[in-house]
């Protein structure tokens, strides 16, 4: 991580791409990360042309049929690229994020994320 942080610009590293990264790679390895895969509810095999809803809370993603049955105060709007930037922030080197560039809508997707997710499941407030 303080490598990739010293070669990076400066406002790359301002920007908060590699220290999310990290976060979501630490919360992988410790087993905290999102099920993005199925419904918490009903378990159904979820794609992101289903418009899925993420809660924070529960811990994973809510087929719409369910999110409806259930009170989710946290939901978030699972969209493809936000699945990808997620995906790719666990799965790639971690010097690759700095090379990884995010509009501004799925920027903001990821940093309300990362926040709430450190606040509810970590107990700590994520400077990203």
């Amino acid at each position: 991580y303080l490598s990739t942080i010293a070669t990076a610009s400066d406002a790359v590293v301002q920007e908060g791409r590699i220290a999310t990264a990290f976060l979501w790679k630490v919360f992988s390895c410790l087993g905290f990360h999102p099920d993005f895969v199925h419904c918490l509810r009903c378990r159904k095999t979820l794609t992101t042309e289903e418009q899925p809803i993420l809660s924070v809370r529960h811990g994973g993603l809510v087929c719409a049929s369910c999110a409806g049955k259930m009170l989710l105060v946290d939901g978030i709007p699972f969209f493809a690229d936000l699945h990808r930037t997620l995906t790719f922030f666990v799965e790639a080197p971690l010097a690759e994020s700095a090379r990884l560039f995010l509009d501004m809508p799925v920027r903001t997707a990821v940093r309300q994320l990362t926040r709430a997710w450190c606040e509810t499941h970590a107990d700590i407030r994520a400077w990203v």
